[in-house]
């Protein structure tokens, strides 16, 4: 068995950046939020992914369906 090298990151993808500045602030607004509050949003969250839900499924179809077709190992597509 041998090790690969890795490159370091030197770059992240356009957008990355301030989307993981914003989820580090999102995640220090919602530790200061209440236990009921923090109820109250986990349950909006699950009623929007039920409403939702055959979106979802279509989307998650059409990447696994990419994935194939990009020739990721079935191993690699978690359905």
């Amino acid at each position: 068995m041998s090790l690969q090298t890795v490159e370091p990151v030197t770059e992240a993808p356009e957008g990355a950046v301030e989307r993981m500045r914003s989820a580090k602030r999102a995640s220090r607004e919602i530790a200061r939020l209440t236990s009921a509050d923090k109820a109250r949003l986990l349950e909006a969250i699950a009623a929007a992914i039920e409403s939702h839900s055959a979106r979802i499924i279509d989307a998650n179809a059409a990447d696994i369906a990419q994935g194939r077709a990009d020739g990721i190992g079935d191993a690699l597509i978690d359905e």
